[in-house]
């Protein structure tokens, strides 16, 4: 709750914060990107990442930030599911609706899937989900080629 963003972070940073953000990428995209790529997204992501505070500070206000008892792992929920709020503006519009993952997507939960179930038991049709194969959160940078199919 004390709105503490990692946007921030790289801002305190001061001199380092490129290098936190570069260090980052290749961690991220180890391998994905071409060393030229990589610098190239870092510098971008530093420069959006140093622009003050926007929709960072809306991101708090919906997400929780969580980490596990053994501190192996760290996360975020939202703090209001939209699962039955969105079921219900979806059948109301009836506005045909693809939904992304990643094969290994931190966001997919077996609650999504379950949830999903629900709708399509409730009538919501115009609504599908699929999985990006051999990507995470970010289907669009990992696995491009099928993300664009």
């Amino acid at each position: 709750n004390s709105n503490v963003t990692p946007q921030q972070i790289v801002r305190l940073a001061g001199p380092k914060g490129p290098e936190l953000v570069n260090n980052a990428i290749k961690m991220r995209f180890r391998g994905k990107f071409s060393d030229q790529e990589a610098e190239l997204m870092a510098k971008y992501l530093y420069q959006i990442t140093t622009a003050p505070a926007s929709m960072e500070i809306s991101l708090n206000s919906l997400l929780i930030p969580i980490i596990t008892k053994d501190k192996k792992s760290a996360g975020v929920f939202a703090r209001q599911a939209l699962g039955l709020r969105f079921g219900d503006i979806m059948k109301k519009n009836n506005v045909p609706t693809l939904l992304l993952f990643g094969d290994n997507d931190w966001m997919y939960k077996d609650s999504v899937a379950e949830t999903f179930k629900n709708w399509k038991r409730n009538g919501l049709l115009n609504v599908e989900m699929d999985f990006i194969g051999n990507a995470g959160h970010h289907l669009y940078l990992d696995n491009s080629n099928e993300f664009n199919q």
